[in-house]
């Protein structure tokens, strides 16, 4: 009979993912230019003919792995919001939160500076965000 080992236990932590080009995947609309500079990621309105329609949306999402959530986000970059568009930082998920909204009361100015560390108190998915909010387009 041949000997065998017993695998221990996996022990319960916390675990620090970093890096962005890699890391991100894009999403959205042919509208939104989306594209990575590594280690800038960029979401922006396309700026093509006509105005965008209302809802046209796009931007980067971290997915953590199965089994697993996001405890917090250490965020640097720059949102600016303006002529009907939003950009927004938030989780998905049973503990979904929004970071900063643009314009909005976490965003004087329809432009905010994100620089530092975000609770995400365990959520799901952590997504950037570029919309169009208008209801005439933008």
């Amino acid at each position: 009979m041949t000997p065998f080992a017993l695998a221990a236990p996996a022990q319960a932590g916390y675990y620090t993912v970093t890096g962005t080009c890699g890391t991100w995947s894009a999403w959205g609309s042919p509208a939104i230019n989306v594209g990575a500079s590594c280690p800038t990621l960029v979401a922006q309105n396309w700026g093509g003919a006509g105005p965008a329609p209302v809802g046209t949306a796009g931007g980067w999402r971290f997915d953590p792995p199965a089994g697993t959530a996001v405890y917090s986000a250490n965020l640097q970059g720059t949102l600016v919001a303006g002529s009907g568009w939003q950009t927004s930082v938030y989780t998905e998920g049973i503990s979904a939160r929004e970071f900063v909204g643009c314009p909005g009361l976490t965003c004087p100015g329809a432009s905010a500076t994100l620089y530092g560390d975000y609770p995400a108190y365990n959520s799901g998915d952590l997504v950037i965000r570029v919309r169009c909010g208008s209801t005439n387009g933008c």
